[in-house]
């Protein structure tokens, strides 16, 4: 590594890889780089004691001891990774002052658009924000950020990219360099002024030389940096939307499907639930041996190629309800409330937090054992689990929404299974190494693209605070307009990111959980630790 000294950049050589992003033919094109730039600090976490001592982390004293302290953060030390042509600068400072020095001269060297990545730049943020006035800064939730702009220096995340470890990035796709392990204590307090040794720096240096190799292999995939996705879901869409682009009249389905408002909208993410994870409150806080794992191989990707998915608007029905809710060639949305509810398994299934309203109740860690009332907003099948493991005193319907359901489009269904064979039958064979890396990463991503919202709600940073801004009624239209017009894009329907995970969890708890139901330890997703016979 190279230390950080005043006019540094002017020592160096520097290759400046410049390209044209266009936009438009009217357009002035922006100059981008499409050199690689990477940053990384270290930092050392303390607490200040009432009686004003800054100690480490001691695991002999009781949680409480830390509940009256102040917990505070200490950069000291930071790297710069500048791509050249014959490898990476690597270039390291310990204070804030040298790297806004730093950043100047780099600002003059690169005066163009620059991404620069960070793994889990949420983490640097939180530093970072004190040190610059972003003009634009890009969160799913409150201290999740995804990039941050300053000027012509774009800050991305390569965390969100590879949804993995800067160790696993390297391991699993085979990078000429890999993260030094046991190298840095975490536990010792260390400031700007504190000695580092030489095994320390190479520590340091290695991690942002992990960052360069791993977005090497992205830029040589999309040819230019401003051209790679912001995420792992954002890679699986690019390579969804080409394999559907001939799906006219699928995709002009799915703009039909769009809620019409935002009450619809609300509707549906009610009835909406993700992963199952829990444990069986028998076994909970227990050491338990003689434990098994059962699993349902790849199991959202089967629920995506063996179900049908509503393929119209959810429409709601009174009188005729009980033909559509018992015929196999329909769904629904169902709002209903019961009273006098007892789980009958040891695992509970109803989350506390799925239910719009409940009164006299008993939970096991977040879900529902007994209560007295509740009502809840569920999907067909979440609502069937609900009936077969919960006895009740009454049940209400409240409201059904029903629709007609089709299969997946048949070009992503062949190739989800496409990327199944690849992922199961290409492991250990060194010449495939990369298809079986690519289809195991997008095999895993079309879950999450499928569940994705596709009308958030916005998250607003302004000078060190965060904002949650609901979506309002004139807003969503706006959004709604926006879809529509960009609905040749759209290849999947909300209504169908509902059904994926409902199926699943009957999946789940009709084939493991209820079977086993006194021998389950733990289950998560489609998977459950049991205790017996193998």
């Amino acid at each position: 590594m190279i230390t950080y000294t005043r006019g540094i950049l002017g020592t160096l050589k520097l290759d400046r890889m410049e390209v044209k992003r266009q936009r438009n033919k009217q357009s002035n094109d922006p100059i981008w780089y499409d050199n690689i730039f990477a940053f990384d600090i270290e930092t050392t976490s303390a607490f200040i004691t009432p009686d004003g001592r800054i100690m480490s982390y001691d695991f002999d004293l009781p949680e409480d001891f830390y509940t009256e302290c102040q917990k505070i953060g200490i950069m000291y030390i930071w790297q710069f990774g500048i791509e050249y042509d014959e490898g990476m600068h690597v270039i390291y400072g310990r204070t804030w002052q040298e790297f806004m020095q730093f950043f100047e001269e780099l600002i003059e060297a690169f005066p163009h658009n620059k991404i620069i990545y960070v793994h889990n730049l949420s983490w640097e943020f939180a530093f970072l924000q004190n040190v610059f006035s972003f003009d634009h800064v890009f969160a799913r939730k409150p201290h999740k950020v995804l990039t941050c702009d300053t000027g012509n220096s774009h800050f991305r995340c390569s965390y969100f990219l590879v949804n993995t470890s800067l160790d696993k990035w390297a391991e699993d796709r085979e990078l000429p360099v890999r993260k030094l392990k046991g190298k840095l204590d975490y536990n010792v307090i260390r400031t700007p002024y504190t000695p580092i040794s030489a095994d320390e720096l190479s520590y340091c240096e290695n991690d942002v030389l992990v960052i360069f190799e791993g977005i090497k292999l992205f830029r040589r995939k999309y040819t230019h940096l401003f051209k790679i996705p912001l995420t792992m879901t954002g890679e699986i869409r690019v390579v969804l939307d080409q394999i559907t682009k001939t799906e006219v009249k699928y995709k002009q389905n799915n703009v039909k499907m769009l809620p019409p408002d935002l009450t619809t909208y609300r509707l549906y993410m009610a009835a909406f639930g993700g992963g199952d994870v829990h444990a069986n409150y028998i076994y909970s806080n227990k050491l338990q041996h003689n434990v098994h794992p059962y699993d349902i191989a790849s199991s959202y990707p089967w629920a995506c190629i063996s179900e049908g998915f509503m393929c119209a608007p959810p429409v709601q029905v009174k009188e005729t309800r009980d033909l559509f809710m018992n015929n196999p060639d329909y769904a629904y949305i169902i709002i209903f409330e019961a009273t006098g509810i007892k789980c009958k398994l040891f695992n509970t299934f109803l989350s506390f937090s799925r239910c719009q309203m409940v009164r006299g109740f008993t939970l096991d860690n977040g879900r529902v054992m007994s209560a007295d009332y509740v009502c809840a907003c569920m999907y067909k099948w979440d609502f069937e689990m609900f009936r077969d493991f919960y006895d009740y005193e009454a049940l209400n319907i409240l409201e059904v929404r029903v629709a007609p359901v089709r299969p997946l489009n048949n070009e992503m269904r062949k190739y989800i299974i496409t990327l199944y064979r690849d992922k199961t039958h290409l492991k250990g064979i060194d010449d495939k190494k990369s298809v079986y890396d690519f289809a195991k990463q997008c095999i895993n991503g079309i879950y999450g693209d499928m569940v994705q919202r596709q009308f958030d709600d916005e998250v607003i940073y302004d000078n060190g605070t965060w904002e949650v801004k609901s979506v309002t009624d004139e807003h969503y239209m706006e959004l709604l307009t926006k879809a529509r017009r960009r609905g040749y894009k759209l290849y999947k329907s909300i209504l169908t990111g509902i059904a994926i995970p409902s199926a699943a969890r009957r999946n789940l708890w009709r084939g493991i959980i209820a079977p086993l139901d006194s021998q389950i330890v733990y289950f998560d997703t489609g998977a459950g630790k049991y205790i017996g016979i193998s």
